[in-house]
């Protein structure tokens, strides 16, 4: 009795939807206009593509925006970029390069 309520209920359900039937007809977009179709496709997929790289360019502007930032409150033997006013003196202070 349940079995047959049950099949009763699918094939009421399934005659009753007016779905349209055939390609393309069950997408969430027309396929209809080919060059609609093209534009969205080429959105779709380029920002996807395109994502990593507006990323990086992100990030390297914002790097670079803080370096300038923080080399201007440097003093000027950092801005040049050497760390000390003395000349270097070799390999180290025992070592004058002559005992390797």
């Amino acid at each position: 009795m349940f079995r047959q309520a049950v099949r009763r209920f699918t094939t009421s359900a399934i005659r009753a939807s007016h779905y349209e039937e055939g390609p393309g007809k069950n997408l969430p977009f027309s396929v209809e206009n080919k060059w609609r179709l093209l534009g969205m496709m080429v959105v779709f997929f380029g920002s996807g593509f395109a994502f990593p790289f507006i990323v990086v360019r992100h990030q390297l502007l914002k790097n670079s925006q803080q370096g300038a930032f923080i080399s201007q409150n440097l003093p000027a033997s950092r801005r040049e970029g050497r760390l000390n006013t003395k000349e270097p003196s070799g390999w180290g202070p025992s070592c004058s390069g002559d005992d390797l």
